[in-house]
């Protein structure tokens, strides 16, 4: 009996490490396909073009809390593609983002900051649950050979809104502790506590 049980433990220890999904709830299966579902243009015009493909990871479970469950998507994952006039377009693999169980993890606003050169853009952390007043994001700052900076921010829910500030360059947004601007150049953030009164 110990070993039946050992084993049915071991399965799914042993496929997390081979790469199939195993979380709290053991599953065990493979994945039968990769499946582009959405492409959108995310930024800019001009001189260059920047897409985002997203894709669903379907798997065919053989062990799972529901039983054996053919193709049940399980993941996602996003790849950008950077398009250029008569140049072939570009991918852009350092930005891939996988989510599990969820389309959250594509770019909320993407801007050019340098024309054909620089971008900054948000996009919530992947699998984040945040808490109960906030939510994380991760701010990237890229160029087309790759990541310049990247840093996780925290945003009160209440206050959602992430501006973007041209002037700096750089994005506003409410912390806990007060205002909080991301400046796009140097990467760092800077906090005004709220003033009394």
């Amino acid at each position: 009996m110990f070993k039946r049980f050992k084993c049915l433990l071991l399965v799914p220890a042993l496929l997390t490490l081979a790469g199939c999904p195993a979380g709290p709830v053991p599953l065990a299966g493979w994945e039968r396909s990769v499946t582009e579902v959405d492409s959108r243009t995310i930024c800019c015009g001009g001189t260059s073009v920047i897409v985002e493909k997203t894709y669903d990871h379907n798997y065919d479970l053989v062990f799972s809390p529901d039983g054996n469950r053919p193709n049940v998507r399980l993941k996602s994952h996003f790849d950008y593609v950077l398009q250029r006039p008569g140049q072939p377009p570009r991918a852009l693999p350092f930005l891939t983002t996988y989510t599990h169980y969820n389309h959250e993890g594509g770019f909320g606003a993407l801007y050019e900051i340098d024309p054909g050169r620089t971008w900054a853009g948000y996009a919530p952390v992947p699998d984040d649950r945040g808490s109960a007043d906030s939510r994380r994001y991760v701010v990237k700052v890229f160029n087309a050979d790759g990541i310049v900076h990247q840093t996780d921010i925290e945003v009160l829910q209440k206050q959602r809104r992430i501006e973007f500030v041209p002037d700096v360059p750089g994005f506003r947004f409410h912390h806990r502790q007060g205002m909080a601007l991301y400046d796009i150049r140097t990467g760092k953030v800077t906090i005004s506590p709220p003033t009394a009164g």
